[in-house]
């Protein structure tokens, strides 16, 4: 993977939020080139994206050769000492929680207790969220949206490993989901589609979740209930209105699905949440001053 900027970033978002709930992100960053080891004790919940380069994990004095890609954790508490081989280098992006989201983030099953890292067997799909998440930094997105493309990717680095992208039904099945990104709310009939693709219904659905860890219907639902919910938080249009954006025409229908992956209805979701997105809403967004270093305040150093 190319480098996705040319200079690294840091971005804190604890002084940037306006609404009245969050998922407890606290700051996010990315290290190009990161040439140092890192020594230090661990206060918070930390995630780093291992994304070419090779080194030493050292966690409590359990030490693991690691290899990119695939994802470290550090968990509250840690004694943590890791980074690349000496005079070597890799490429980093991380991000860095609250600590009591230690607790949600294992009752999901996202985290196990004794897991001090995961290989990333579906890189193409992580690669994805990784740009899609830098795309919203740079187009100045709401923290709220932020935060959900963050645990997204958390999501996304466990799914199964990847299948050859170069056959041509998996293309097809590429091409149709990012057809669903780009149009969530066109009509798909699946078992047609599999047909076209000279597949049965059950090879077609096999693939698919070997592709993106859920069957095509609930990936369709998935990306229509997300955008419908940064629609919620960024505009002041109707939830009828904003349920046939996405392809429900059955106000009820939408709200049960809503409510069933957020736990809160479409307008109670709403009220969680201010009215107003001011354009200094995400704080801002500091270029490191050389590819390999970033300037941090001594209440980030880590």
């Amino acid at each position: 993977m190319s480098y996705l900027y040319n200079n690294g970033f840091l971005h804190v978002l604890t002084n940037a939020r306006r609404h009245l709930s969050n998922l407890g992100l606290v700051e996010f960053g990315y290290f190009p080139n990161k040439p140092f080891i890192l020594t230090y004790d661990n206060t918070t919940l930390n995630f780093s994206f291992l994304i070419s380069g090779e080194g030493n994990y050292q966690i409590n004095g359990q030490r693991v050769f690691v290899k990119a890609p695939c994802v470290l954790v550090q968990k509250p508490g840690d004694h943590c000492k890791y980074g690349p081989l000496k005079k070597g280098k890799w490429e980093e992006f991380y991000f860095i929680y609250e600590p009591n989201e230690l607790c949600r983030y294992s009752s999901s099953n996202i985290l196990q207790s004794d897991e001090m890292f995961w290989p990333i067997h579906n890189f193409f799909a992580v690669e994805n969220c990784i740009l899609a998440l830098t795309d919203a930094i740079d187009s100045n997105q709401p923290a709220d949206v932020i935060e959900q493309l963050c645990e997204t990717l958390l999501v996304t680095s466990k799914m199964p490993k990847q299948v050859d992208h170069q056959d041509k039904v998996i293309s097809s099945i590429r091409d149709l989901a990012m057809s669903i990104k780009q149009d969530c709310h066109q009509p798909l009939n699946f078992w047609t589609l599999a047909e076209q693709m000279g597949l049965s219904y059950s090879s077609f659905r096999r693939s698919w979740i070997m592709l993106y860890g859920v069957s095509p219907k609930t990936y369709q639902m998935d990306v229509r209930v997300t955008k419908a919910a940064n629609l919620l938080i960024s505009t002041d249009m109707p939830v009828s209105v904003i349920a046939e954006q996405v392809g429900y025409f059955d106000p009820a229908y939408f709200s049960t699905l809503f409510k069933k992956r957020y736990a809160l209805s479409p307008a109670l979701y709403r009220k969680s949440y201010d009215a107003t997105l001011p354009s200094e809403y995400l704080g801002p967004t500091r270029p490191s001053e050389e590819d390999t270093y970033i300037e941090r305040e001594q209440q980030y150093y880590r």
